[in-house]
Formats: C-alpha cells, sequence, structure tokens
C-alpha cells in the first residue's frame, strides 16, 4: 500500500515538474526534481532500516533464554512451545497438554498436530 502511494506521489511529481518546466518556472521544477531524488533516497533508507529492524528482533529472539527440553523449547521458563513450528516457521505456538486415555499424557501442537511425549500415568487420566 506504501509503495503504490509512493509511486503516485511521484507521478504527480512528475507531472507537476513537467508542467512547471513546460511554463517557465524551471528553477521551481527543478527543485521539485531535487524533492523526488531526495524522496526516493529517503524510501530506500526506510527499507533498509525496516530490514534491519527486522534483523535486529530476530536476534533479540534468539538470545532470549531459550531452553530445549523433552523434545519442546521454553522461552524464559516459559512453554511448552512446538519445536518444529518454531525450527521451521520461526514461529512460538504453545503446546497444550493431552491424555490418551491409555495412561500416557503428550503435548500437542494446535498448529501443526505435533504430539511429544510427556509422562506415563498410573491409568487413565480424567480432566475435570
Amino acid at each position: 500500500m506504501a509503495a503504490k502511494a509512493i509511486r503516485a506521489v511521484g507521478k504527480v511529481i512528475k507531472d507537476t515538474t513537467k508542467f512547471l518546466k513546460d511554463s517557465g518556472k524551471g528553477e521551481l521544477a527543478n527543485d521539485l526534481w531535487n524533492l523526488e531524488t531526495e524522496m526516493k533516497n529517503l524510501v530506500v533508507e526506510n527499507q533498509k532500516l525496516q530490514d534491519e529492524n527486522k534483523k535486529l528482533h530476530e536476534v533479540i529472539d534468539n538470545v532470549k533464554v531459550k531452553e530445549f527440553r523433552d523434545n519442546c523449547y521454553y522461552f524464559d521458563g516459559e512453554g511448552p512451545f512446538c519445536s518444529t513450528c518454531y525450527d521451521v516457521r520461526r514461529i512460538k505456538v504453545r503446546m497444550v497438554e493431552r491424555n490418551n486415555n491409555a495412561g500416557s499424557i503428550y503435548n500437542r501442537c494446535p498448529e501443526c498436530k505435533n504430539e511429544v511425549f510427556k509422562c506415563e500415568t498410573d491409568g487413565p487420566v480424567y480432566y475435570v
């Protein structure tokens, strides 16, 4: 959406520059052309800053205390999070505890449906 608006502004500037040159206002046309050039430079700089910001956020996410245990990730003591979703798509999806009613409890990812064994029980477990 921003790119569309920038192209529209660029077109208006070009059309106005042409009009000013044709009207004998060459100095104003040059000022407007300089403004267009500066706008393009700012757009490029803005994109570079957005890319850098994204990379820095990725670094921050990786610096957070990350622990891998029982085939799940834990971040700053919170979790478990699905290792498949985090490793493949870099998204944190909290796993949900499920019971197979046969004496085993699993952590299950609601996104990718990955299941990770958590523990055995003495028998069926029923949640209230």
